[in-house]
């Protein structure tokens, strides 16, 4: 991946100029290598996955407790109080 080239370099040492030959590796632009990969492939690399469901139905993880069982675990009775503090 990327590219190496042969150039030369110059320097300059105690008021001499030396040239040295020297391969200069640029690394993979990645950016550019996920565009290959999303065009050579699209159905392989591509950002959205499509979800498909096998049925209709929806897991539940629970079920809501009735009035006696609310009223047993956690006090009182009827409909569970919502307590808010907007209090800064």
């Amino acid at each position: 991946m990327g590219y190496s080239v042969a150039t030369e370099k110059l320097f300059c040492s105690h008021g001499k100029v030396i040239r040295a030959e020297i391969v200069e590796h640029y690394p993979p632009d990645t950016t550019a290598c996920i565009f290959w990969l999303k065009n050579r492939q699209p159905g392989r690399w591509r950002d959205r996955v499509d979800v498909q469901h096998q049925d209709g139905r929806i897991g539940v993880i629970g079920r809501m407790p009735t009035d006696e069982e609310w009223a047993e675990r956690y006090g009182g009775g009827g409909e569970p109080v919502l307590v808010v503090d907007n209090s800064p």
